[in-house]
C-alpha cells in the first residue's frame, strides 16, 4: 500500500515538471516582435540628415516629422488595444 502512495506521488511530481516548461518559441517570437518594434520606431532618428536631404527640407522639420508619425502611432495603439482585446484566441 505505501510504495502505491509513493508511486503515484512521484508521477504527479513528473507530469507537473514537464508542464513547467517555459514556452521558448513563444518567448523568442515575442522579444524578435519587441526589438523590430523598437528598431523601427528609432532608427528614424538615425537618418534625419538623409530624410531632411531626401524631402528637400531642413533637418529640425524633418524631425518634427517623425515626432508626428511617433505620435500617430501612439494615439492609435491606445484605441486598437481597447478595440481588440475582446477578440477570441483561436
Amino acid at each position: 500500500m505505501k510504495k502505491h502512495i509513493i508511486s503515484a506521488t512521484h508521477s504527479a511530481a513528473a507530469s507537473t515538471a514537464s508542464t513547467d516548461r517555459l514556452p521558448w518559441a513563444g518567448l523568442l517570437a515575442l522579444a524578435m516582435a519587441g526589438f523590430i518594434c523598437l528598431f523601427t520606431e528609432t532608427i528614424p532618428a538615425g537618418l534625419l540628415p538623409q530624410i531632411s536631404e531626401g524631402l528637400g527640407i531642413s533637418e529640425g522639420l524633418a524631425g518634427q516629422l517623425v515626432t508626428l508619425y511617433a505620435l500617430g502611432s501612439l494615439l492609435a495603439a491606445i484605441p486598437l488595444t481597447t478595440a481588440t482585446r475582446g477578440w477570441q484566441i483561436r
